[in-house]
């Protein structure tokens, strides 16, 4: 009988409540579903996606530095 309760009917016991409790479904969302299986899907696709962010935000960060170094320094 639990077993039919639990994953058939979607119920549950709650011992500390005392009475029986019907199992509350995940809030996700189809279109995030969607998303993440995409992600799973195209491993490779994410992977260069996020090496390509990580080095454009590196790149810009030794672009700014450089740029502050050449204002600190006189040329006369």
């Amino acid at each position: 009988m639990i077993y039919t309760n639990e994953d058939i009917l979607n119920m549950k016991y709650n011992e500390r409540l005392n009475k029986i409790q019907i199992k509350k479904e995940k809030r996700t969302s189809k279109k995030i579903l969607k998303i993440i299986n995409k992600i799973r899907a195209n491993k490779f696709i994410t992977v260069a996606g996020s090496l390509f962010l990580i080095f454009s935000i590196i790149n810009f960060y030794l672009i700014y530095s450089i740029i502050k170094l050449i204002q600190t320094v006189n040329f006369m």
